[in-house]
């Protein structure tokens, strides 16, 4: 089984953006019972409540470690010029090149929908500004770390673990 990774969007957020709606929490707790089985080793989350939040009840179904990563916190997408803006995507990068490129597990991660579009567009070697990906509040997007050394995007924007009434993207 090659080490694969678990990109997920964290649940849909309050207009404030500080924690999951009801709706994001009932997401969450569908993609819990759907991984249940697929023999995760570890969780990564943003240390952003909402994504500490989804995390958590996804964890209440895996029951395994859980780690807080800042490098993974929300950013700006498409890619802005300014300085801000180029830290955000340094630090993302890095957390790509460090943590996802050398994955030797099955791993969960927990992140934003601008952090998830950002690392697919890292894979699949895309400029930010040419691409518009949807992520919906805890849709999956499955990474493959191949034993040749290269890394796959096998799936994106995956919602098949929740209702209809659930599927809804997010707007403000």
């Amino acid at each position: 089984m090659n080490p694969t990774i678990y990109l997920i969007r964290h649940g849909e957020k309050t207009l404030d953006g500080k924690k999951l709606t009801k709706r994001g929490i009932t997401q969450a707790k569908y993609l819990g019972k759907y991984l249940k089985n697929e023999k995760i080793d570890k969780i990564i989350s943003s240390d952003k409540n909402r994504a500490i939040q989804t995390a958590e009840i996804i964890n209440n179904y895996l029951k395994i470690p859980n780690k807080k990563d800042k490098r993974i916190r929300e950013i700006h997408f498409p890619a802005k010029k300014g300085k801000k803006y180029q830290e955000e995507r340094k630090y993302v990068k890095e957390f790509f090149e460090k943590v996802i490129l050398k994955n030797k597990k099955r791993t969960l991660i927990v992140a934003h929908g601008n952090v998830n579009r950002y690392i697919i567009c890292l894979i699949l070697k895309i400029a930010p500004k040419n691409i518009r990906i949807t992520q919906i509040p805890t849709c999956m997007n499955i990474i493959e770390n191949k034993k040749s050394g290269s890394i796959s995007l096998v799936t994106m924007n995956d919602t098949s673990h929740l209702s209809k009434k659930l599927k809804v993207r997010q707007k403000f």
